[in-house]
């Protein structure tokens, strides 16, 4: 087992790529997919106002 303080030089730093190809990212569509998600999860609970707010669940 290598040592933890030579272990770092395995690790490569991923390429520069420009704004246009991130965006185009299989990673930036599962970003988009969770905003989207969560802003439709959202919805509801601002319509809520009414009736009183929900209580939030405790974060841990």
């Amino acid at each position: 087992m290598p040592a933890t303080d030579t272990a770092h030089r395995n690790l490569r730093w991923p390429r520069r790529r420009s704004l246009g190809q991130l965006l185009q990212s299989p990673a930036h569509q599962v970003v988009r997919v969770l905003h989207v998600t969560q802003s439709n999860w959202q919805l509801p609970e601002r319509r809520r106002g009414r009736r009183g707010p929900m209580p939030l669940p405790a974060l841990a």
